[in-house]
């Protein structure tokens, strides 16, 4: 079992030390005084964004999008909450027992009468026994940037994140200490949920009063997307899928190595670039470099209507830090309108982006394919050039009716 022990406040080169990772939170330097630390100490995972009650997902693109996230495990012990007489600093030994080990991450929160008044962390630390390993965390001052969930009664349930600008950073970043098997804190399980790192209180009077994140699930019956549904428990409901946009065959090839039991975002990214037969389109170029227009006009496979068009990936038709494209029905019917923004009129062109478009067919059913976009810059620069679009050899029909 984790443990940790609080040391005795002195200077440790008097003091007798023990093998493993030392703490030293001080609050001095800030004017921080406390009567109580609690450690969220974690061991790493991944995922995409995370979404809290404070920072609820949107359907426009929100700030921690942008943001670098690192979200960590939460590895609880009792003694990670430590309460004291009022003081400035207070010292915690990690031994280097087995689970303490697995621990690279510190988020301090310090209290004074039930108040946080201050936040420290160490970025990335180890347990060894070959030596007492210090490290120093003085305390900041609690900021905006800090937020609590998911307590219910229980310390060993609380989640936190801390979001600031970080020393080598050009922006913010948030770090985030959350529950394993239930990222998002909302005291579902991943299990039952379709999307575990999008926060939703379910308890509340009317339901489930999210806004849903744009997420989905791999049909095993098919190269299908559908709509995901969460688990009901108290029904005996599980946790299902609803097929309702069909893939490319292409993306689900039984030697690729694409996963179609993970993330759909993931699965999307790697599949978009197994799929050879897709159209092209050479946007000309200003000379200098930037693009001579952001509205393209693209015919569909065979000739299809673009009917309540969407981009299914990337998301939000985000190609590039500050580019996204946006995709409507051409008032000329011939085909999908593409409209491209970026961070101004005269920036660099996005790098060679593809997209995965849907629309609704004949019969009802969504169908896919995919539109590569690249700038083209062979041409005179004039901007006098037409934007070429370069079909497939073999037009490729979609997978489904």
């Amino acid at each position: 079992m984790r443990h940790g022990l609080v040391v005795v406040v002195c200077a440790l080169a008097a003091c007798e030390t023990n093998n493993g990772t030392y703490f030293v939170v001080d609050g001095d330097a800030a004017g921080i005084a406390f009567d109580q630390l609690e450690f969220f100490l974690g061991k790493d995972t991944s995922g995409p964004t995370l979404y809290t009650p404070a920072r609820p997902y949107t359907v426009a693109i929100s700030p921690q999008e942008l943001e670098r996230q690192r979200l960590v495990k939460r590895l609880f012990t009792a003694t990670d909450v430590q309460t004291t007489s009022e003081t400035r600093s207070l010292t915690y030994y990690l031994p280097p027992d087995d689970e303490n080990t697995y621990a690279h991450y510190a988020l301090v929160v310090a209290s004074r009468a039930g108040t946080v008044v201050g936040l420290g962390e160490v970025e990335d630390f180890s347990v060894f026994d070959d030596a007492a390993y210090l490290y120093d965390v003085p305390l900041a001052a609690v900021d905006a940037g800090y937020e609590r969930w998911g307590d219910t009664g229980s310390t060993e349930r609380a989640c936190v994140r801390w979001t600031r600008l970080r020393d080598g950073d050009a922006r913010m970043s948030t770090y985030a200490v959350i529950r394993s098997g239930d990222y998002d804190c909302d005291d579902t399980e991943a299990d039952d949920e379709c999307d575990d790192l999008s926060y939703c209180d379910r308890s509340s009077s009317n339901g489930n009063v999210c806004t849903p994140r744009i997420t989905a699930c791999i049909n095993a019956d098919g190269c299908n997307v559908g709509r995901c549904f969460d688990a009901v428990p108290e029904s005996d409901l599980p946790l299902r899928c609803e097929s309702k946009v069909c893939l490319p065959d292409s993306f689900c090839a039984a030697d690729d190595d694409c996963r179609e039991d993970g993330s759909v975002e993931d699965f999307l990214k790697c599949a978009v670039g197994k799929d050879s037969l897709h159209t092209e389109v050479r946007m000309p170029v200003r000379a200098g470099g930037p693009l001579c227009q952001h509205t393209f006009t693209v015919p569909t496979p065979l000739g299809m209507a673009c009917v309540t068009p969407q981009i299914l990936w990337p998301p939000r038709g985000v190609v590039a830090d500050g580019w996204s494209f946006d995709v409507s029905m051409s008032s000329s019917s011939d085909g999908c309108q593409y409209k491209l923004t970026g961070p101004s009129l005269d920036a660099t062109p996005p790098p060679p982006s593809h997209l995965v478009v849907s629309i609704v067919t004949t019969t009802g059913f969504t169908t896919t394919f995919v539109i590569g976009f690249a700038a083209e810059t062979s041409g005179g620069g004039d901007c006098n050039d037409t934007v070429r679009v370069d079909l497939p050899q073999g037009a490729p029909k979609p997978s489904c009716p």
